[in-house]
């Protein structure tokens, strides 16, 4: 019982500081204004920015450069970086997507090439907007069209694609920030590793980065400013947890750190 108090304690800590890290910087409420104003006034154009930014602040972070939240001055920037983390995302998600359309297909071949023009808003939606596409769109579809079925069995094989996926997610990104490139977030097997050496600490900052998202749901007509702030604050909650672990266990940190960085 005691174990669970340091842990629920060490999890509101980590709360709290990932929730308000930037509020100690000058001027974050003008950065976290224009980066809403984005997601609010233009949402595709808006999340790969989000994106973008959030990559820039994992830099800073990492190489612990104030202020940690950078200026907007360098907005072309943030959105081909944004453009390049959405293209791993999709990546990601695309075992998932080819999947569900494989067995909405096998149940219903006629019915799929019929409706072709839902197929193109669909791929659309997920190029554009993922969050919404792979997230929301396939549950929108069920309930839409009688045709876009699948089994009980398959929606566990498809459960198992997505949630598996959005759980690599940000250990694929730490390999990123740790090598400069992109194709990194492909190596599975750093990825995977990552995940078991760290699994502790990976799930604490899990934890927090759900936590955060839940409160900017809350927020109502004020979601696209919460839905941006929580970029940095997931950013800030795998970087801390993680610098945190690896100081805890120095045995860990060495075997992660033999890992070659730029092959």
């Amino acid at each position: 019982m005691k174990n669970l108090s340091m842990i629920f304690l060490r999890l509101l800590l980590r709360c709290r500081l990932a929730f308000s890290f930037a509020s100690r910087e000058e001027g974050w409420q003008r950065k976290y204004f224009f980066g809403g104003l984005w997601i609010c006034l233009f949402p595709p154009l808006g999340w790969y920015m989000a994106l973008g930014y959030r990559t820039e602040v994992g830099r800073r972070l990492q190489a612990s450069v104030t202020p940690a939240l950078p200026t907007w001055e360098k907005w072309r920037h943030y959105l081909a970086t944004g453009l390049r983390s959405g293209g791993v995302i999709q990546s990601f998600f695309l075992p998932y997507l080819l999947t569900l359309w494989l067995f909405v297909y096998l149940h219903n071949p006629a019915a799929v090439a019929q409706h072709w023009q839902v197929m193109l808003v669909f791929a659309a939606t997920v190029m554009l907007l993922p969050p919404v596409g792979v997230g929301m769109l396939p549950g929108l579809y069920f309930y839409l069209f009688p045709w876009f079925t699948v089994s009980g069995g398959e929606a566990v094989v498809l459960a198992v694609l997505f949630f598996g996926a959005t759980f690599m997610m940000p250990s694929a990104f730490m390999q990123v920030l740790r090598t400069g490139k992109y194709t990194s977030a492909f190596r599975l097997d750093r990825v995977v590793v990552f995940i078991a050496t760290h699994f502790v600490a990976y799930l604490e900052a899990w934890l927090v980065s759900l936590a955060s998202v839940g409160v900017a749901v809350l927020m109502g007509p004020l979601a696209p400013w919460g839905l941006f702030w929580t970029y940095p604050a997931i950013t800030y909650a795998f970087q801390s947890t993680f610098q945190d672990h690896l100081l805890a266990v120095p045995a860990k940190a060495a075997t992660f750190l033999k890992i070659p960085v730029n092959s």
